[in-house]
């Protein structure tokens, strides 16, 4: 098996008669601006199912999930002992390559996955309020430079995509859960 890997994507070919192999090196290329550079979110793809499905396989569950929403519904995700994969049949890959809303579906389900989180503490009793208080800040979506006047809106715009959060502060958002979640192990 050979594994070729461009930034955190890498693509897995078990021989060299792979037919999707072209399939894959495409949604590598598609997703690279998308997927956050960090190893937490390494995503592979391989060709499965005697080449008729393509896997995605992630540790981070709301990545997969992103990646499930972006193909309507043709995806499946699956959970088991070998790890997190979303599955899709070659047949719709063609017809459902659009990533572009894939950070929407990414921050959506990222939230989905902390609120999950903070409510198991909350359950637990457990003091979470210093990691709520940063959460919050990188949640802003600092609307207000909208009402600045007398200046034009691709300025306003580029002010703030240097406001809201990266995936670099999710990242340690989601880190700062995770620590404090292994603590209670």
């Amino acid at each position: 098996m050979l594994r070729e890997t461009k930034d955190n994507i890498s693509v897995y070919k078990f021989d060299n008669n792979n037919p999707n192999l072209l399939i894959q090196e495409k949604l590598r290329e598609l997703l690279l601006p998308y997927v956050p550079k960090t190893m937490v979110y390494a995503l592979s793809i391989t060709s499965i199912h005697g080449d008729r499905d393509i896997c995605f396989n992630c540790d981070a569950r709301e990545l997969l999930y992103a990646i499930q929403k972006c193909f309507n519904g043709y995806a499946s995700y699956r959970e088991n002992i070998y790890g997190k994969i979303v599955e899709v049949p070659v047949c719709y890959i063609e017809r459902n390559m659009d990533f572009s809303k894939l950070k929407l579906y990414f921050r959506y389900y990222f939230k989905k996955r902390i609120e999950l989180l903070e409510s198991h503490f909350l359950k637990l009793s457990i003091d979470i309020k210093s990691i709520i208080k940063e959460k919050e800040e990188a949640y802003r979506n600092y609307e207000i430079v909208f009402y600045l006047k007398h200046i034009p809106m691709e300025i306003k715009q580029m002010i703030r995509t240097y406001l809201i959060c990266s995936y670099e502060t999710l990242t340690y958002i989601r880190d700062l859960y995770e620590n404090k979640r292994r603590e209670l192990l």
